[in-house]
């Protein structure tokens, strides 16, 4: 699996890319325990979902 996003070309941290993925990445790796707005956490699955259909686990 690439370190680099194959839509935008940036790193990817912990298999999340840091531009693309961005909510899911606070909410679900960085920032777990925290509440966040329904809008955002709305975003966040749609990128996780998103995400793990295009198998981008690393």
């Amino acid at each position: 699996m690439s370190n680099y996003c194959e839509n935008c070309g940036c790193r990817k941290v912990s298999g999340y890319c840091t531009n693309c993925q961005e909510e899911a990445y606070i909410a679900f790796v960085q920032a777990p325990d925290m509440d966040f707005s329904e809008e955002f956490m709305r975003e966040a699955w749609r990128q996780e979902n998103e995400r793990n259909s295009k198998g981008g686990e690393a």
